[in-house]
């Protein structure tokens, strides 16, 4: 199984709640993983006309900063990985977050959620599952090489009431009801 964050369900999340983004931002740790999430990202976003740039930045202040300028230059901002910032401060991040989001926020790893409006974060569980089943496959006499690479189809979703309250972004009733809700 291949792990894959659900970007391009988060992307159909943001078109849908951000009618006309025409451009977004991936702000994230400077660190290769986070590089090619941003490809990835931009490439799907890009299928449907949206601009993506890439935000990476190694401490608190320039996270900041980061923020603040998409807030301004962007019609929606992609949290990506905070680790890689050595100076990384979760409650700072949070009031910094709360006191300057304006734009459609969103997030595809569980632990970013706090600071997100939406995240969509891939379930680890679905992993060990499959290679149970893959597992017993063989064992009843499967070849592995019969045996198709799949990626991970499952994720838990998030929402954040009062950012996406303060921002004025309207999410699907579908979305609220599913969505575990986080502070």
């Amino acid at each position: 199984m291949i792990e894959v964050g659900p970007i391009e369900a988060l992307a159909a999340e943001v078109r849908a709640a951000v009618k006309n983004a025409r451009s977004g931002v991936f702000l994230s740790a400077e660190e290769i993983t986070q590089h090619k999430e941003f490809a990835k990202s931009s490439e799907i976003n890009g299928r449907f006309g949206i601009k993506m740039t890439h935000t990476a930045v190694r401490t608190m202040a320039d996270w900041e900063a980061g923020f603040t300028a998409a807030q301004k230059n962007a019609d929606f901002v992609v949290i990506g990985n905070y680790a890689g910032i050595a100076d990384w401060d979760s409650d700072r991040a949070r009031r910094y977050v709360r006191a300057h989001g304006q734009r459609f926020t969103v997030a595809y790893l569980e632990w970013m959620a706090p600071y997100a409006m939406l995240t969509m974060a891939k379930i680890a569980d679905e992993q060990g599952e499959w290679a149970g089943k893959v597992a017993a496959l063989i064992l009843d006499g499967t070849p592995p090489s019969r045996i198709p690479v799949v990626a991970n189809r499952r994720w838990n979703m998030y929402v954040n009431l009062p950012l996406l309250e303060k921002a004025g972004v309207h999410l699907s009733p579908e979305i609220l009801r599913k969505a575990a809700k986080v502070e």
